[in-house]
């Protein structure tokens, strides 16, 4: 296992079998940002959800006056994206930059296309059909 952070932001929310972790391990994108290098600009399309495995990053808009307003602040063990963007095709209303060097490990379209069908751990209940409360 060469990214034991992901494996277990995954283990605090399913119960995830090493096998299915495996599998998305060996598709994952890796990304090493500078301190202030932006991963994506507003008006640009997200083409990854990015996971934090070391380092921290921002989002942020800037307003008519160009004044910044951060959305989110996020560090090592979790995600920073724009999931609008992603699954719809539409341009992002942000800018995601990095504060420190970053790594990152990011997933693509065709990855989580293949890892939700292979793996249904990696699928949202809500959207599997189950029935609960």
């Amino acid at each position: 296992m060469k990214y034991p952070t992901l494996y277990q932001a995954f283990r605090n929310h399913v119960n995830l079998p090493t096998e299915a972790y495996l599998d998305l391990e060996d598709r994952l994108i890796h990304k090493t940002l500078d301190k202030k290098e932006f991963l994506i600009n507003e008006g640009q399309v997200i083409r990854y959800l990015p996971f934090i495995n070391k380092g921290l990053m921002v989002n942020y808009r800037l307003d008519e006056e160009g004044e910044r307003h951060v959305i989110q602040i996020r560090w090592t063990g979790l995600w920073l994206g724009d999931l609008y963007s992603f699954f719809s095709g539409a341009p992002t209303r942000f800018n995601i930059c990095a504060y420190q060097p970053t790594e990152l490990l990011m997933i693509n379209h065709e990855t989580f296309d293949f890892i939700t069908e292979e793996h249904p751990v990696y699928t949202p209940p809500s959207i599997r059909g189950s029935s609960g409360p």
